[in-house]
């Protein structure tokens, strides 16, 4: 997300199928897919996907994954 979506729609993002409304009213492309997949992905994983937004700087998006230590 290039720019901050407001606090009500963090919660969705990760839904599928859900795209949020860009604030200027430019066009939204793509299904609303990729965060969902990531998420899922994650989860099979043992881990998750988070977001923090911050209004007029944009959004950081952290994956925590399980470590393998001792595995290669």
């Amino acid at each position: 997300m290039a720019s901050n979506s407001g606090a009500s729609e963090l919660g969705r993002i990760f839904d599928a199928f859900n795209q949020v409304e860009h604030p200027e009213g430019a066009s939204t492309k793509g299904t609303g897919l990729g965060l969902a997949i990531t998420r899922d992905l994650a989860q099979l994983l043992g881990g998750d996907v988070s977001v923090t937004s911050v209004e007029g700087e944009g959004s950081v998006f952290t994956i925590c994954l399980p470590s393998l230590s001792g595995e290669r």
